[in-house]
């Protein structure tokens, strides 16, 4: 089966949109649900269940770098959103009527500290009101 590529990189970029016209008969799934039918088709609700889990895989390649086979980042939904796709950029919402205005950040941090030897770590920061950049 082929991988569904919803939401791309630009994802983060596009969370923090303003108000815009909901379509109000846009179908709601799960992410279990999505097909690639619906994709072609859109725009759709994926809905995010509080205390579900998301496996998350992360790739790291090109021309330095190479990696083991990726294994999932399980992921839990700490409160229901839903992600508006397909029509302009991917919108975060909470009742699918407003967009709250919503912000991520992405980082990338090498260190070489005793307990973990030289290692990077990768931050991601989604879903929540965030402060500029120089404020955090």
């Amino acid at each position: 089966m082929k991988p569904l590529f919803v939401a791309g990189a630009g994802l983060l970029l596009a969370l923090t949109t303003g108000c815009a016209a909901v379509p109000s008969d846009a179908p709601v799934v799960t992410p279990a649900g999505l097909t690639a039918e619906l994709v072609e088709r859109g725009p759709f609700w994926i809905e995010f269940a509080e205390g579900e889990t998301l496996p998350v895989y992360v790739r790291v390649e090109g021309p330095l770098f190479e990696m083991k086979p990726p294994a999932p980042l399980e992921v839990k939904v700490k409160k229901r959103f839903y992600l508006l796709v397909g029509d302009g950029p991917p919108r975060l919402s909470e009742d699918r009527q407003t967009w709250a205005p919503r912000g991520g950040r992405f980082g990338f941090h090498l260190a070489n500290t005793e307990e973990k030897g030289p290692h990077a770590t990768v931050t991601v920061e989604m879903g929540e009101d965030l402060p500029p950049p120089d404020t955090k």
